[in-house]
């Protein structure tokens, strides 16, 4: 495959063929590494492109393979910084950002966590609403 350019003139990087410019979408990132690439690549959608293609081009990995090692970066940095240096000296398998978290047995684990998560938030910013307690809450303590 051929790897992203940078233009000088342009002080961009640009994908040498369209299936480059392309990867999986946001709820891709949301799936392999959570909330945090997530929310960068609906904020930053031009800056998170930029470093994907910049990725793939330094070290000649395939779009979704950028985007896999890249939303682990953003996810955690330091983590990721260590593990590439232990992958590099050998002391562990290669980690396959691209395909993690996409099983469809942890896709619905991580599903059922985050509705738990979601109504438990939920429930507290209704309690904060209504100012107090309702019945469920007298009778449940929660």
């Amino acid at each position: 495959h051929m790897a992203p350019k940078y233009d000088r003139s342009t002080q961009r990087w640009e994908a040498a063929t369209p299936e480059e410019g392309e990867g999986y979408p946001p709820t891709g990132s949301l799936l392999r590494q959570g909330p945090l690439p997530f929310i960068q690549r609906l904020t930053n959608t031009d800056k998170y492109d930029q470093a994907v293609l910049k990725m793939m081009a330094n070290e000649k990995l395939t779009r979704n393979q950028a985007q896999g090692s890249f939303d682990a970066y953003l996810r955690n940095p330091s983590d990721w910084a260590v593990s590439r240096k232990e992958e590099e000296k050998g002391n562990v398998p290669k980690i396959d950002y691209e395909n993690v978290n996409t099983s469809p047995k942890q896709i619905i684990l991580t599903g059922v966590w985050g509705l738990i998560v979601l109504s438990f938030f939920s429930r507290i910013i209704y309690v904060n609403t209504i100012g107090g307690c309702d019945a469920f809450c007298k009778t449940y303590n929660f």
